[in-house]
């Protein structure tokens, strides 16, 4: 049951547009003013960080700090979830049951690949703390 409770909190986390990647109610090549748009206001610039969510996005008690990487034109490449509770177990397991076996496997890294949607997702555990990120999947994979 947990499993399932995990999966459907995941799922939000996937939603995309149907025609390309994105991630929630981004989409890639947004600037950061088209992400605090789109966000209804949500977002926040902070001085380490760049663009974050203002508050955090829980899934299966664990809390994420969503941040938003852009590339040197000023368009978004990336959404980082980052937790420094280890729910890297849990997130692989329901990455898995979405997303299918990971094209690439370690003890501390996963990546998947969502061609459907376009995206690439990576999951890594460092010193405890698990990273999410989702990115447009590259050519080939």
């Amino acid at each position: 049951m947990r499993v399932l409770a995990v999966l459907a909190a995941l799922m939000t986390l996937a939603v995309a547009a149907p025609a390309h990647a994105d991630w929630q109610w981004t989409k890639w090549g947004m600037t950061p003013e088209e992400v605090t748009a789109a966000s209804g206001g949500k977002t926040v610039e902070d001085s380490k960080e760049g663009l974050i969510l203002q508050d955090p996005l829980v899934v299966q008690g664990c809390s994420f700090q969503v941040s938003f990487t852009f590339d040197d034109r000023n368009k978004l490449e990336a959404v980082v979830l980052y937790s420094k509770k280890g729910c890297y177990s849990e997130m692989v397991v329901a990455l898995t049951s979405i997303y299918g076996v990971a094209i690439t496997s370690d003890e501390n890294h996963r990546m998947f690949s969502d061609a459907a949607k376009g995206n690439k997702i990576s999951i890594i555990s460092v010193l405890g703390s698990t990273i999410i990120k989702y990115q447009p999947l590259p050519t080939g994979l």
